[in-house]
C-alpha cells in the first residue's frame, strides 16, 4: 500500500506543472463562464453565417437562404455597430470565397450588412425581434432593389429569394434571436 501511495505522490509531483495549469484553467473557466460561452457562441455564429450560402456553389437559383444579415443584426445590436459591421462583411467575404465566387456581386450583400449594422442602434429600442425583422426587411429591400433595378436580374427569382429570406428571418428573430441575445 505504501508503494502505491508513493507512486501517486511521485506522479503528482512529476506532473505538478500540468495539474496547476489545469486547475488554473478550471478556475478561469468558472470565473469567466458567461464570457467564454459568449465568445464560443460568436465563433459559431460567424461559422454558420459564412457557410450559410455554400449551397449557392451548386445552383444559380437564388433561394434567399443566408444567415449573414441575421448574424450582423444580432451582433450589432448586442455588441457594437463596428463589431457587427466587421463580422458581417467578413462572413459575406468568406461565404463567397467558399463558393469560389469572389466577384463584384459580393459587394452587394456587403453594402446591405454594412447598412443594417449602422442602423441597428436606431432600432434596438424596439427589441431584438421587431428590430431584427424591420432591419431584415430594409436589408432585403436594398439588396433586391440593386439586383432587379440596377443589375436587371430576374424579378420573379428576386421575389422568391426575398420572400424565403424574409420568412426565414421572421422565424429566426421570433424564436432564436431572444435566446441568443440573452446568452451574448
Amino acid at each position: 500500500m505504501d508503494y502505491k501511495r508513493n507512486k501517486l505522490v511521485k506522479t503528482i509531483f512529476q506532473n505538478s506543472k500540468w495539474i496547476l495549469i489545469s486547475l488554473l484553467a478550471l478556475v478561469i473557466i468558472l470565473l469567466l463562464k458567461r464570457r467564454l460561452s459568449s465568445i464560443f457562441l460568436v465563433i459559431i455564429l460567424i461559422f454558420l453565417a459564412s457557410v450559410s450560402i455554400y449551397w449557392k456553389r451548386f445552383t444559380r437559383l437564388s433561394l434567399g437562404i443566408e444567415l449573414n444579415s441575421f448574424v450582423t443584426i444580432i451582433l450589432s445590436s448586442t455588441y457594437t455597430t463596428i463589431f457587427g459591421l466587421v463580422i458581417g462583411v467578413i462572413t459575406v467575404f468568406i461565404g463567397y470565397l467558399l463558393n469560389r465566387r469572389v466577384c463584384m456581386y459580393m459587394f452587394i450583400p456587403m453594402i446591405g450588412v454594412s447598412l443594417i449594422a449602422f442602423l441597428s442602434p436606431l432600432f434596438s429600442p424596439l427589441g431584438i425581434t421587431t428590430a431584427g425583422i424591420v432591419l431584415n426587411l430594409i436589408y432585403n429591400g436594398i439588396i433586391h432593389f440593386i439586383y432587379v433595378v440596377l443589375l436587371k436580374n430576374n424579378f420573379l427569382n428576386s421575389i422568391l429569394s426575398f420572400s424565403i429570406n424574409f420568412l426565414l428571418n421572421i422565424y429566426l428573430f421570433y424564436y432564436i434571436a431572444p435566446q441568443l441575445v440573452n446568452i451574448l
